[in-house]
């Protein structure tokens, strides 16, 4: 929209080597660097991370203010095992809590794939992991029709080729972090682990610390999360003792 108001403003004099075009995309950039980069790193059965995502996820996502603000990466594999062929050709996967996990894995990573975007495939997730049940293939068709995501898509997803190397890459990128990924639910904001928001459950907090950090208007949610800090400091103790985290072997 905003390249195509460029594009209709004939009598403005673009400056030598610029274009609608070329300004519109730097723009655009510009407000991508704004945005906080959220990485997180889990698997659909492990309990503590069905609950950081029903709460800490979804608590940022359903904030439509902050939402704006924030980019969200999943990267469901978590703690398993990855293995390819020799010829790189074939490739197989042990998950902590067994091969339904990895059915879950895959059909989130699926959803990602095949629907529109975030919009439809971020409270799918979220739908799945509020429903905390191994009857992933049920919930997760139940979810994906929620969000007008063809659930025959994702079948094909998961049957094919590609969706098997992408879970391999996710495996290798999830086990080489810096430092190196102990647990999950673990998470990174903006390239860096960031133990606020994975070990202390406050996402909101480490977010809106980081937007501060490259001068973006604070959101109104911002604001009151600096009020609620105390109060959420108790819950983080209560959130800790309730869930522990699954572990890497």
């Amino acid at each position: 929209m905003f390249a195509l108001l460029l594009a209709a403003a004939v009598s403005f004099i673009w400056p030598q080597g610029s274009s609608a075009l070329s300004i519109a995309g730097s723009v655009a950039s510009e407000s991508a660097q704004k945005k906080v980069t959220v990485e997180l790193f889990y698997e659909t059965l492990c309990p503590t991370c069905a609950a950081y995502i029903s709460e800490e996820i979804a608590a940022v996502w359903f904030d439509k203010e902050l939402r704006e603000h924030v980019q969200f990466d999943m990267y469901p594999f978590g703690n398993g095992y990855a293995h390819a062929s020799e010829d790189g050709s074939e490739y197989s996967f042990e998950c902590q809590h067994g091969e339904i996990e990895c059915m879950g894995n895959m059909i989130q990573h699926c959803a990602m794939e095949v629907s529109d975007g975030p919009d439809a495939y971020m409270p799918m997730i979220i739908c799945m992991e509020q429903a905390a049940t191994t009857l992933v293939e049920e919930i997760g068709k139940s979810c994906a029709a929620d969000q007008g995501i063809s659930w025959s898509d994702i079948s094909d997803c998961i049957d094919s080729a590609k969706a098997q190397k992408d879970m391999y890459e996710i495996a290798l990128y999830s086990n080489s972090l810096d430092p190196e990924r102990l647990f999950v639910p673990w998470v990174q904001v903006d390239g860096k682990h960031d133990e606020m928001a994975d070990q202390r459950w406050q996402l909101k907090k480490s977010i809106c610390d980081a937007l501060h950090s490259k001068g973006v208007s604070t959101p109104a949610s911002c604001l009151s999360e600096e009020s609620l800090l105390r109060v959420r400091s108790n819950r983080t103790e209560e959130m800790r003792r309730k869930w522990p985290v699954c572990m890497r072997s």
